[in-house]
């Protein structure tokens, strides 16, 4: 039971008979005995340790905990507790205040804010949708933060720190910056970075800029002082042409690099398609640490990532390597996408112990420790969507073990709706708020830099050029302007569009290349698109005798045929059991060089089907195409279905899959689904498709538990 809540509602009734002393002496015994009971369980009751900062007793008169006066450490606990009377400075008054749960040992660092305006998590979903239709809401509350400095920042701006910094007007506040233990050869504590409380305790994270060549030396200093195992950086290294982040680790494996007295070794990669992860050794003469920098590369130069599932996904990665040191968070000037991480994961763990979601308040708190952290109103916008994934939203991905009975508890009808619970999670990823369009029309988007981008902007201008629409074969289906394929070789008359999207798949940013069926005017591009991705693979969903009119036979039923400077001949057909297999010889005409591109055509789809028919057909056609691939160690699969959605979705949607479930071990659909549909919106287009999903992996689990570590 909570200190701060009231003692077991047990009423005592003691009779008052004849004023008898016995009575009232029992009555005192027994408070008494209760408040014994309670100051032993407080004394119990302690908060778990912070993460340790390496060098606290170093700095003692300088402890980053203890703030001057900041208003966001105040706290109103509704409970009558008072200040001591005999604490008679502000200081004391306005300290850092630690309240302690006893049930889940959890610090809380709260500001007046969290005491009202906090969203109930079951009604959190509905709140952000209705205040996504008014497309103004979160904005305007945007304004209500905090804005520009809230405490001094003295030391920064002194003129022997001014290289350090990166960036004018964004620095630490003086009364939590990480301090550096001086050097014989460099005196100087300074570093542009702050310590910033999280949900669970004091002093969790590192906010920093990204490094600079003035700093680099300083930025591992700070790695090495407070033992840090855990860095997230959110930033390129260059974007839009800008240097953002300079290079602090070894380029190759087994490569060492040095910075002042601290060596750094780089001990491995794993490369995913929206983050790297790099294992890394600092060593200081025979002294070694290790720890992993968690590289996100899938947010843009401009805007906010188009999916919050990316981002959420990359979140729970790193929440899942434990550390009890500072998470060292940086981008390049550590304060928008530092601080839309640090109120994602301060928030989601907050939502968990309390049943509650505050985003105003949490920024706001959030702003006082670091100067404007979540910087611009689309990221405060795209903070709700991430927490939508993360908290509502199936963003949890499920165990390989486990999948088999949560897909037969799926198949089960909800009593309250009476509808199978599969087709309500349906409904409910078709329900996501994925769109940016109509929320980020009033707003610009701004970088850390100042800039500002106009988020009016058609987002598939260059489909829509009018030189362009009759390459289209639906209006509806276009490629956006940051997702399309780009054409390189050179045919006269011919520009660089084509109607085709990269699709990332579990580890490759560019794992699928998705496209319609092409017209017979754009076989050529079609080429032209192979021969630039020096692809290896076709994958075909309709047949070529559809009825659908203008459908481009872009290879040879015999012989040699050439489109423009390309030649395709047929060296080998062969029909299977649920589809055929062309190899083709593609070379360029006046160059010797060949390539041998294999084309896979499905054929177990009716026309009129919604699905295939049946899961182990599918599963054999992404069996073979994988085999191929792996032993030609082959470049981006190109897969077509008539309009470059619908069918050609289904396969990149359970080919991915399948393809995390060998590497982690568990099952991510609605995941994979929703990161594929923000490039191209029509992809599963109906339930059918959806529960198709399900039935593959199940059935691919079914297949090859035996042989493998499910």
């Amino acid at each position: 039971m909570s200190e701060f809540q009231t003692l077991e509602q047990t009423s005592i009734n003691v009779g008052l008979i004849g004023g008898s002393a016995g009575s009232v002496i029992a009555v005192v015994a027994l408070i008494v005995i209760i408040v014994v009971i309670i100051v032993v369980r407080r004394r119990r009751k302690t908060p778990q340790s912070s993460p340790s900062t390496g060098n606290e007793l170093s700095h003692k008169k300088d402890d980053v905990s203890v703030y001057e006066n900041p208003s966001f450490l105040n706290i109103q606990t509704g409970t009558g507790t008072k200040a001591s009377k005999s604490s008679t400075s502000q200081h004391d008054r306005d300290r850092e205040i630690k309240i302690t749960n006893q049930d889940s040992e959890t610090y809380y660092n709260l500001g007046p804010e969290l005491q009202k305006g906090s969203i109930p998590l079951s009604s959190f979903w509905d709140y952000v949708q209705e205040h996504f239709l008014d497309e103004t809401y979160f904005a305007e509350e945007f304004e209500k933060l905090p804005s520009g400095p809230q405490l001094p920042m003295t030391v920064a701006q002194r003129s022997d720190h001014r290289n350090k910094n990166r960036y004018k007007q964004l620095y630490p506040y003086d009364v939590n910056r990480v301090l550096l233990n001086p050097m014989s050869n460099d005196d100087s504590d300074y570093i542009n970075a702050s310590f910033v409380d999280g949900y669970s305790g004091p002093k969790m994270y590192i906010a920093a800029q990204g490094t600079t060549k003035d700093n680099i030396n300083d930025f591992w200093r700070m790695m090495w002082q407070y033992d840090v195992e855990k860095i997230v950086m959110l930033t390129g290294l260059f974007e839009g042409g800008k240097h953002k982040c300079e290079l602090y680790w070894p380029g190759e494996k087994g490569q060492r690099s040095s910075f002042g007295n601290i060596s750094v070794r780089l001990l491995d990669t794993d490369v995913f398609a929206d983050y790297d992860m790099r294992i890394l050794e600092m060593s200081v003469g025979n002294k070694s640490k290790r720890l992993t920098q968690f590289h996100y590369t899938a947010w843009p130069d401009k805007g906010v990532p188009k999916a919050a599932s990316s981002i959420v996904q990359f979140w729970r990665s790193v929440n899942r390597v434990p550390t009890k040191t500072p998470i060292v968070v940086h981008c390049s000037a550590g304060i928008g996408r530092t601080g839309t991480y640090l109120a994602l994961d301060y928030l989601a763990t907050q939502a968990k112990a309390e049943g509650v979601v505050n985003v105003l308040a949490c920024v706001s708190n959030l702003r006082r420790q670091r100067v404007n952290l979540v910087q611009t109103k689309e990221q405060y916008i795209f903070l709700h969507e991430t927490l939508v994934e993360a908290l509502m939203l199936s963003g949890t991905a499920t165990s390989s073990e486990n999948f088999p009975h949560v897909y037969n508890e799926l198949m089960n009808v909800d009593a309250e709706s009476g509808k199978i619970k599969l087709q309500l999670e349906y409904e409910r990823v078709q329900n996501e708020v994925v769109s940016h369009e109509n929320v980020y029309a009033t707003i610009k988007m701004e970088e850390e830099d100042g800039e500002e981008s106009d988020s009016k902007h058609d987002e598939f201008s260059v489909a829509k050029k009018y030189e362009n629409r009759v390459k289209n074969r639906y209006s509806n289906i276009l490629p956006a302007d940051r997702h399309r394929v780009y054409l390189s070789t050179h045919v006269p008359g011919r520009n660089d569009y084509i109607n085709a999207v990269i699709i990332p798949s579990h580890r490759q940013k560019m794992g699928f290349i998705l496209t319609q069926m092409p017209l017979t005017d754009t076989i050529i591009d079609f080429w032209r698109m192979v021969n630039d991705h020096e692809i290896r693979t076709l994958l075909m969903f309709n047949s070529e005798s559809s009825k659908i009119n203008d459908i481009g036979i872009y290879w040879p039923t015999n012989g040699e045929v050439r489109f423009g400077q390309f030649s395709i001949r047929l060296a080998n057909q062969e029909r299977h059991k649920h589809f055929v297999e062309r190899t083709l010889t593609f070379s360029v005409i006046g160059d010797k060089a060949t390539r041998s591109i294999k084309q896979f055509q499905f054929t177990k789809w009716n026309e009129t089907a919604d699905i295939p028919g049946n899961t182990e057909s599918f599963l054999q056609l992404i069996d073979a195409v994988d085999k191929w691939q792996k032993e030609r160690e082959a470049k981006p699969v190109v897969v077509h279905c008539i309009n470059g959605a619908e069918r050609s979705g289904l396969y990149c949607v359970i080919s991915t899959v399948i393809e995390r479930l060998n590497v982690e071990r568990d099952v991510a659909i609605t995941q994979t689904i929703k990161r594929i549909r923000a490039i191209r919106q029509q992809i599963i287009p109906n339930y059918e498709q959806f529960q198709f999903c399900y039935e593959c992996v199940l059935q691919y689990i079914k297949m090859f538990e035996t042989y493998s570590n499910f």
